[in-house]
């Protein structure tokens, strides 16, 4: 991945994979720790350390030799001078270090580092973002589906989605939304499109979710403010059919946002 970011010249990709690979490799050292394996630990953890971020191996490596365990790591993350680990540090602090809240730690560490880069107008930030906002969602989404085939209860799903991994949202008339509830989705009844751009409007602004979805005939007359979001990496907004069925909005919104972003009608061809 990083050879991939590396390769398209964007400087700003290349440091989302290495802040990334650091993440992932705190997380290892936590788990090496917590598993107290002795004198094998160090084997452990050069098996599993990733290559190509900004803290060397040799971080790590002193970080597990070193008496104090885990505060001693988060130490040396504070000393690190580098914002993103110290942001890092004082989110974990504030947890009850379990491993999914130190998990989630990392995860919302890298995207408000996506999210301040895609701020950028008409920088490579912003579609990498909205890429990086559907593959939370995605992650979210294969959680529902993992919950479900276990036989975990709803209530179960939920909670295994809160602290994992962020919220997926949805927004319509009762009858078309309620049944969103079994799988583990925020679900917010609107009464009326009026009403659902006011939910809107809150879902959008609260960093815990990662996609929202809405139904066509409320997203229809909500277009200019769902545009307004088009460009941040989170949340994702998409319409499905409501009750009634499919009214033709969401497949046209995507032909759109299609021609967009390639500059030509790639899945239609003119031919609707």
């Amino acid at each position: 991945m990083l050879a991939a970011a590396t390769a398209t010249g964007e400087p700003m990709l290349a440091g989302w994979v290495r802040a990334k690979i650091d993440l992932v490799n705190v997380m290892i050292t936590l788990r090496i720790l917590r598993l107290s394996l002795g004198a094998s630990a160090g084997q452990f953890l050069e098996e599993a350390l990733l290559p190509g971020g900004s803290l060397d191996p040799d971080f790590f490596r002193a970080a597990l030799g070193e008496t104090g365990g885990e505060d001693n790591l988060l130490w040396r993350l504070r000393t690190t001078r580098q914002p993103l680990l110290e942001g890092l540090v004082r989110r974990m602090e504030k947890t009850d270090k379990s491993l999914s809240a130190l998990e989630k730690c990392c995860d919302d560490t890298h995207m408000e580092l996506v999210r301040h880069d895609a701020r950028v107008p008409f920088g490579v930030g912003v579609p990498g973002g909205y890429l990086y906002g559907w593959e939370t969602a995605v992650r979210n989404i294969r959680i529902i589906l993992a919950a479900r085939e276990a036989g975990l209860t709803p209530a179960q799903t939920r909670e295994r989605v809160r602290r994992v991994m962020y919220k997926i949202g949805i927004i319509g008339e009762r009858d078309s939304v309620l049944g969103y509830i079994a799988i583990g989705f925020a679900v917010h009844e609107a009464a009326d499109a009026a009403a659902a751009g006011r939910i809107l409007r809150r879902l959008a602004e609260d960093d815990s979710y990662a996609i929202i979805f809405i139904v066509e005939n409320y997203a229809a007359e909500l277009e200019a403010e769902i545009a307004a979001y088009r460009d941040r990496p989170l949340p994702a907004i998409v319409t499905l059919p409501g009750r009634a069925g499919s009214t033709g909005y969401g497949m046209a919104a995507l032909k759109t946002a299609v021609e967009r972003a390639v500059g030509a009608d790639i899945l239609f061809k003119g031919n609707e």
